[in-house]
Order: structure tokens, then sequence, then C-alpha cells
């Protein structure tokens, strides 16, 4: 009994303390009490900052400072004036202030998930207080608040995604076929602008191969009117990076800038582009240099396997020949070899000036017209204007195998490929997807055991290779698909092979919508990756400039791939992979690596590829033979160099009965030399 009296005096007192305090809080915010007159200004300003974020019941007078306060945060874009219908009653964030007999103004500041709320008022009749100018105050500093902050909208950048991209590509011609395109980005600080030309190794021949990598070199050493010292001087003082390099199909000159250096920077490339001295000392200096970038290259298995790929699937066509040009080319590339690649190759009709970051399209437009419209717009000679339509051949691949074996390594190097699309092609993006099924794989990645690629599983399960990569490679006109193994599992390389080749089989009639869609997720991240940075944009819009004269958007590129099915892929492995020829690169130590005709699930090309194969008349062949050290290919130290090349012979006619026994006869010694594991064929 004693302890619910003490429990009631004590509630008691609590209710008292509590009314005793809300009114003396109504005493301190009624301006007409001698109370609320007195009260400090710092007590009005501390409830003033709570009421911007819980209901508050007070009355308020005086709305011209909060008005001024609102309209200046309207034009900042925090918060919308409106006139509304207050709601019934405050909530969280909502501070509900009756100033007038008709109307209550409602302050709703905007919260980091949501856009700004309509505030209303009313009219400005009332003298301003010290409770309006707290209000004010307040408002000031909720303005700069984390919540009024992060409900600004922040400024758009426009990254490489596939929605909402704000930049696009614009592209101008001059009249002597110079091409201008850029991307331009205002909220870019530094741009990227290089010029892409169309001619790289492609465009040699067998003599001058090397003369472009060979021209790349001596860009930078100096041009009649800046030395190399000034060269690097002036790019250095603006903070700028200049850089250069080839492929088989292009060249390329390119540095990135600041905004304000773009200009000096478009002068420095014209200059090299059409003043370089290519002085003979300067030759000879980086004949060195290229020589010893060769040899770093030869140690490179990678780099090796495909440059031997490419010359045995384009046999004795220009796309099969290396960038870098053979070691006795290198050494006796002249001046003069430099200056006819430049009046060949380096015309405006083949150029594209690309501009990506902060540079306006008419500004570089204006910079090419000064420093590009007196360039020639085709060849000067008709030797040149032979060369340049002979390059325009399509090229034919050719399925053969080149190998050399070199058993003091480790591993077995081995790239397969079929011929694969090009960069205009409609199958391009299916051939890309079609690569991102069969994946890549590393034995030394943790999650390799749990990848979607069934390839990559059954590897793993079975050791049969240390990693592998599937590559989609293409060109103007052609391409190569296919896939690149490292093994160092010697003594079972032919199942390494032949599961490969079973994979490829096994896409041709049954590939899973799951398969397909993550392929396509991968493709789709892998793209839009790639062109984050102006370089990276800059790169992506001059070759597509120059290989298909227009450029496909992000959200092109999303479309596109989103829209490819199963079957599209099923369709494209049927085409390309199924029963079709393949090129075989292989370093290092091979001995138990089989003839893929012997390993292939595609059976109407175990002889095709193997042996000569009779048309109908029976007098031409058109099959592949079997020779040692052809080709010009590297071979490592120790090893053998053993080449299939066309066969252009031309035999008696036969009889269908002597030729099915000349088959016989061949898969008899064929399976023979198989079983005794010998690693050295027969020439047929």
């Amino acid at each position: 009994m004693l302890f619910l009296l003490v429990a009631w005096n004590a509630a008691t007192l609590v209710a008292l303390g509590t009314a005793a305090l809300a009114k003396a809080e109504r005493a301190i915010w009624d301006d007409s009490t001698d109370v609320g007159r007195m009260a400090r200004p710092a007590i009005k300003e501390e409830r003033a900052k709570e009421a911007m974020t819980t209901e508050c019941p007070m009355e308020w007078r005086g709305w011209s400072a909060a008005r001024r306060v609102l309209v200046e945060a309207e034009a900042k874009g925090v918060v919308t004036l409106n006139a509304m219908k207050p709601p019934s009653r405050a909530t969280s964030g909502v501070c509900d202030l009756p100033g007038s007999p008709t109307s209550s103004p409602t302050v709703r500041l905007p919260s980091s998930n949501s856009s700004p709320n309509p505030i209303s008022l009313p009219p400005l009749s009332a003298t301003p207080t010290m409770a309006s100018r707290a209000l004010a105050l307040s408002l000031r500093q909720a303005s700069r608040t984390r919540s009024a902050l992060n409900a600004i909208s922040p400024i758009t950048r426009g990254f490489a995604t596939p929605v909402s991209h704000g930049a696009k590509t614009e592209c101008t011609t001059l009249s002597n076929g110079f091409t201008i395109a850029t991307e331009h980005s205002p909220w870019a600080q530094t741009s990227t602008v290089g010029v892409w030309i169309d001619a790289g190794s492609r465009a040699e021949t067998d003599k001058s191969n090397g003369t472009a990598h060979f021209l790349e070199h001596l860009a930078f050493k100096g041009t009649t009117q800046r030395t190399q010292h000034q060269l690097e001087l002036e790019i250095e003082n603006m903070g700028g990076h200049l850089n250069a390099y080839t492929s088989r199909e292009n060249t390329v000159y390119y540095a990135k800038s600041f905004n304000s250096d773009v200009p000096a920077t478009v002068d420095i490339l014209a200059d090299i582009l059409q003043h370089s001295k290519l002085e003979e000392s300067a030759v000879e200096r980086e004949r060195d240099v290229i020589l010893r970038e060769q040899e770093e290259v030869d140690k490179q298995m990678e780099e090796v396997v495909f440059d031997h790929l490419h010359a045995t699937a384009f046999q004795g066509q220009p796309l099969g020949r290396t960038i870098l040009g053979p070691k006795k080319n290198i050494q006796s590339i002249t001046r003069d070899d430099l200056v006819n690649y430049i009046k060949t190759n380096y015309t405006a009709d083949r150029m594209v000036l690309v501009g990506a970051g902060g540079v306006p399209h008419d500004e570089l437009v204006k910079l090419a017209e000064k420093y590009f419209a007196g360039m020639p717009s085709a060849p000067t000679t008709s030797a040149a204007q032979a060369l340049a339509q002979q390059n325009k051949v399509k090229p034919h691949f050719v399925g053969s195998e080149v190998r050399v074996r070199d058993d003091t390594m480790s591993t077995a190097n081995i790239a397969i490929a079929v011929e694969g699309v090009s960069w205009s092609d409609d199958d391009y993006f299916t051939a890309l997807v079609t690569q991102a099924i069969v994946g890549n794989w590393d034995r030394a990645m943790g999650q390799s055991p749990y990848m979607g690629s069934k390839l990559s599983t059954f590897i793993h399960n079975n050791g049969l290779a240390n990693s592998f990569m599937s590559f989609s490679t293409s060109y103007s006109d052609t391409g190569l698909w296919g896939i690149y193994l490292v093994s160092d599992n010697v003594t079972r390389l032919d199942d390494l092979v032949h599961f490969t080749l079973r994979e490829w089989s096994r896409l041709s009639y049954s590939v899973s919508p799951a398969e397909v869609e993550r392929a396509k997720a991968q493709l789709k991240a892998s793209i839009l990756l790639s062109l984050d940075g102006t370089t990276a944009v800059a790169e992506d819009i001059g070759r597509q400039i120059v290989t298909t004269g227009r450029r496909m958007s992000p959200e092109e590129v999303e479309r596109v791939v989103g829209s490819i099915t199963e079957q599209d892929v099923m369709r494209f492995c049927r085409n390309k992979l199924w029963d079709r020829d393949i090129a075989l690169s292989a370093i290092g130590k091979i001995v138990r690596l089989l003839l893929p005709s012997s390993v292939t699930p595609f059976a109407n090309n175990i002889y095709r590829r193997v042996f000569c194969r009779m048309t109908a008349s029976g007098t031409t062949c058109r099959g592949t033979h079997r020779s040692s050290g052809e080709g010009g290919a590297r071979s490592g130290f120790g090893g053998q160099l053993q080449r299939f090349v066309p066969c252009k012979c031309t035999r008696l006619k036969r009889s269908a009965l002597s030729a099915l026994l000349s088959t016989i006869t061949q898969q008899f010694f064929l399976h023979l030399i198989m079983l005794r594991g010998m690693s050295h064929w027969p020439v047929i």
C-alpha cells in the first residue's frame, strides 16, 4: 500500500512538472508575453533547428524572412514552392506552422530518397519577428545538411552505360576526305585526341614487312619544326601523354592532355604525321631497338603462337605477316622505304581525327581544317594505287597447321581457330557471345571449379590443361575464332584437343538459354567497362570509324547483344564451326599432340585437312601437303618445324576405286603411327 502511494505521488509530480515545462515553453515562444520577449535568441535558434525535423505545434508570426530563404532554396533546386493544402497532421520530417486563420503553411524538407516536396506559405503581410528570423536561420542551415545535399540532383556523368548515355558521336568529313569524329563530354577536364590511320602491317609487301612498326618508332624523333628534345619538352610542359601503336590494319598516334592544350596537341600530331625528318642516324638507332624488341616478343609464347596462327591461316597473304616483320627486313629497311610507306598510306581519305572528352566537335573541326586540309587524298603513283587495291582483296582462309616442337619447354602452347567474322558482319556480336559461352579459364583462379563454362569444368575435373582462352579476332573483311590452350599434361594433349573440339560441336545443336543469358551479361559488362575513360572511348571511336564507317553507341550495342538468342548461337556455330577447316599453331612439348583430324568430331574433315583430295574431275588437288621448314615460321631452340602448306599440284585422273584404295592405305598407316606414338608424320 505504501508503495502504491509513493508511486502515485511520483506520477503526480512528473505530470505537474511536465505541465509547468510546457507552459513555460509556450511562454518562451509567445512574443506577446514578457517571458517570450526576454527569451534569449540562442534558445529560439536551437528550438528552430529541432522544429525543422519534428512536429512544431507553435504559433508563428511574420513570414517575410522565411519566404526569402525558401525562394533562395528554390533557386538552388533544393525545394519547390507551390501552393497546396497542408496535410491534416504533421508527420516525420514535416513541420505544420499555423500562421493565419485560413491557411496553414507546410514546410517539408527534401529527403535523400525522394524528390523535393511542395511548400505553401501565407501572404507577406505579417511583420518579421524573432521567431521568423530563427526559422530563416534554420532553413539556411538545413539547406546545407546531409539530407538536403543528398536531395539535390547530382550532375549526370555520361559513363559508358546502355541507359541514358548523354554523349553522342559527331562526324565531319573535309573536302579531301579527312574525317573528324568526336564525343564531347562537357564535364571532362581532359581530352584524348588522336589520328587513326587505315594502314598497318597488312598494307606492306613481303619486302617491306615491318615498315609500319619501324615508322611508329621514328615518329617522335624530331620534325622539321621541332627537335626530339623540343617535342618531348613541349609534351611534358603541358602535362600530356603522347603515344603510338601499330596493328595489322591500323596505325595510331594519340595524345592525352588538358582541354586547354588540345590545339597544341593537334599541332604536334599534324607535325609528326606530315613533317617527320626520318634522319639516317635515328633510323640506325631504332633498328637496334626494334631488334631487341623482337627478341623480347619471341620469349612471349602467346605472341609467337598467334603470329604462327595468322601465318598458317592466311598463308602468303598480307594478313598473315607479323607486325614487327622478319629479322632480315628489320636489318635492311631504309629511309626510302619509310618515305614510300608514308606517301602510299598516310593519305587524308585513310585518316580519322578522333577527339573524346572535353573538346567540342566544332573546335576540333576548325583545328583539322587548319592542320590537315592540305594533305593528299589518294596515292600519287600508279604502283601505290595498285598496292592499295591489292590489299582490299579478302584474304582466303587456309585449313592448315604449324608446329614448333621444343622438348626443353615444360608446357605445350596450342591455338586452334576457324575462319571468323569481320567487324561489319551481322554475326559479329553473335561470335562474341559464343566466345563468352566457351569462356576463359585458369586453374590458378579460386572459382575455377564453379564457373559457368562447361569446358572449364570438364578440363578442371580431368586436369587436362593449365589454362585456356577463347578469342574472336576480327578484321575489316575476315577474322579468326578459336581457343588458346596451355597445358603441362603433355601426355594427354590429344584428349585436350578432342574434348575442346567436341565442345565446339555441341554448340551447333545444344545451347541452353541460361548459357546464352550469362554470356550476354558478361559481354555487355566487358564492353561497357572497357569504355571507361577518354582514351578508351577514343580508341573505340577510331576503330569503328576506320573499319565500318560509323560508331555504334553503347545503347545500340546493348540492344543488339540483348536480342541474341540460343537459336542465333547455334546457327552461327553450324555456319562457322561445324564441318569447317581449322588452323592450328603449336609450340613446346607437343610430341603427343595428334593431328586435329584424328580427334575432331567433324567426320567429313578427316581426309580433307591431311591428304590431297581430288575434285569431281579428278585433276586438281585442293587439299594440303605437309612440309618441313616452309613459310619462314620461327622455330624454338632445338625445335623441329613442321607446316602444312596448300597443295597446288596437278595429278593424273584416277578412278574412283584407285582413290578409295589410296584413302584406305593412308588411314592404315596413319593409325599405325598413332599407336606407336611417333611425333613425325609421313609426307603423302
